[in-house]
């Protein structure tokens, strides 16, 4: 009779003890397993591209198809998705449902192709960021609580802005950079717009006849287009602007009675335009306005006289256009002659960004102190 019959007690114990062996092996795998995952970031190659994962983070980059089934579950729930150098197929849109949850989407060099999510809900969506991108918006998911929309440096058609319709709660749009014209923004439906960034676009003034029908308009960002004094009286109905930047326009002093009309106007840019400095002196008359930027050609004893006479000023920002060297003294008498107003709780900047040899950096902002 063989040992094993004889002790059968023995063979339990040994195989009892390579169970509960295999599983605490198996349970400190796994608990190291969760631990590396829940790293800041993980790293995973495989053939046609990479993916990022953060704790609340997915970023993919050359994603082949077929990439949804390599991420853990646990990592489809996260709330920000970036995609980049990505042309998305019809099988992509199977794959971008499984992030319904996403609070925000970013494409950074992508294309829609033939992808169409249309008819897809993400509930949670707050911002959509596209850079550099083709990304056609009617093929993108319905969001209902979707606020911001960023679009730099992409193609934007009448198409698409007519359907950001799909998105009743949009708040902020920045278009900046984009290659947008009067007859894409026409065709903007009416929405809660309460912050427009177009930056270097192609607009002109008919555009601005289009933004004059947003009502609940605060911030304005027009610098760097073929903007007129027509455009500005225009917009005299969005009664609700704090914020206008008309940098690098050519808005002249026949606006500045308009601006005045504002009345909650606190922010103001108006470097490089065609505004002088009598037109700065009568602006610094309004009774809201808190911050402003001019230019150093913009400058005047009269404009100084202003400033320390203004009543709610509380920053004054000098833009140093000039790349002329020559410009040392000036920029020297003009510090000299703004710093007793330090005292007097106002703040000022002089920007020498764009000063070829700038001699020194000026920057004081005593009301933080």
């Amino acid at each position: 009779m063989s040992r094993a019959v004889q002790n059968p007690w023995r063979v339990t114990r040994i195989l009892v003890a390579v169970c509960i062996v295999g599983f605490v092996a198996v349970t400190l795998i796994a608990f190291d397993m969760a631990y590396r995952t829940e790293q800041a970031i993980q790293r995973i190659e495989f053939t046609g591209g990479d993916r990022h994962v953060f704790k609340k983070d997915f970023w993919g980059r050359n994603l082949p198809q077929g990439w949804i089934e390599r991420i853990p579950r646990a990592f489809r729930q996260t709330e920000t998705v970036g995609l980049q150098d990505v042309i998305m197929t019809r099988a992509w849109a199977k794959d971008l449902e499984h992030f319904r949850n996403a609070r925000i989407i970013g494409f950074h060099g992508c294309q829609t192709g033939d992808m169409d999510l249309s008819a897809c809900e993400f509930p949670l969506l707050d911002a959509i960021v596209c850079t550099n991108s083709q990304i056609t918006i009617a093929k993108l998911p319905r969001a209902n609580s979707l606020r911001l929309w960023i679009c730099r440096e992409g193609d934007l058609s009448a198409h698409d802005i007519g359907a950001l319709v799909k998105y009743p709660s949009l708040e902020n749009m920045a278009l900046q950079h984009s290659n947008l014209d009067d007859a894409c923004l026409l065709e903007l439906p009416q929405l809660p717009i309460k912050k427009l960034n177009l930056t270097e676009t192609r607009i002109t003034d008919l555009s601005l006849e289009r933004v004059s029908q947003l009502k609940s308009l605060q911030t304005l960002r027009l610098s760097g287009n073929t903007i007129h004094d027509r455009g500005i009286w225009l917009i005299r109905e969005c009664q609700e602007l704090k914020s206008l930047d008309i940098n690098g326009t050519q808005v002249t002093n026949v606006s500045v009675p308009v601006l005045r009309q504002l009345q909650k106007l606190k922010e103001l840019n108006v470097s490089e335009s065609g505004i002088t400095a009598a037109g700065v002196v009568n602006l610094l008359n309004h009774p809201s306005l808190e911050w402003i930027t001019i230019s150093s050609v913009q400058w005047s004893e009269s404009v100084k006289i202003a400033v320390e006479n203004s009543r709610s000023l509380r920053d004054i920002r000098i833009v140093i256009a000039n790349t002329d060297a020559d410009m040392s003294p000036k920029i020297v008498k003009m510090y000299n002659e703004l710093r007793p107003l330090v005292p007097a709780a106002i703040g000022f900047s002089v920007d020498l960004s764009h000063l070829r040899k700038s001699p020194f950096q000026v920057r004081q902002h005593p009301a933080e102190n």
